[in-house]
């Protein structure tokens, strides 16, 4: 089922983020993107009226019930306090998982085939992107991003 965000208030999105799996077979971690996306809007669009028009940008993504915050946030990494970025790359209408592997798996994405040929490289990958997502999601890279 795929929702569209038009209409509503961020702060009333219900956010049942699914269990994020980077790769790690033995366990998944459970992420609360509704929180980080919070912050990063509120890091990324200093000025109020700024941040009041990237909610109004960002609720008019399309994407399955429980995956909004998670989605957003890759349109916030890729984009950073781009407006008209984060318009632009709506526009293009890419498929969310798209988005969600450009702004998480930004190194092993593009190297799914070392999977097979190269498991362990593979997961150094999937590692390193995910120790750069997180970090990401905590701010500190964040700060590195020009605000508007």
């Amino acid at each position: 089922m795929v929702q569209s965000l038009q209409g509503t208030n961020l702060d009333s999105w219900i956010f049942t983020s699914p269990p994020v799996d980077h790769g790690m077979k033995k366990s998944s971690e459970s992420v609360n993107y509704e929180d980080f996306l919070k912050s990063a809007l509120a890091m990324l669009f200093v000025q109020e009226d700024h941040r009041a028009e990237a909610e109004t940008v960002l609720r008019g993504i399309s994407c399955p019930v429980g995956w909004n915050a998670r989605v957003a946030l890759a349109y916030l990494k890729l984009c950073g306090s781009s407006i008209d970025r984060i318009r632009e790359l709506i526009a293009e209408r890419h498929d969310y998982r798209d988005l969600v592997s450009m702004a998480e798996y930004e190194r092993s994405g593009p190297n799914w085939a070392l999977k097979k040929t190269d498991p362990k490289r593979y997961m150094e990958l999937v590692n390193q992107d995910w120790n750069s997502h997180n970090e990401w999601l905590n701010q500190d890279s964040r700060r590195e991003i020009q605000k508007d």
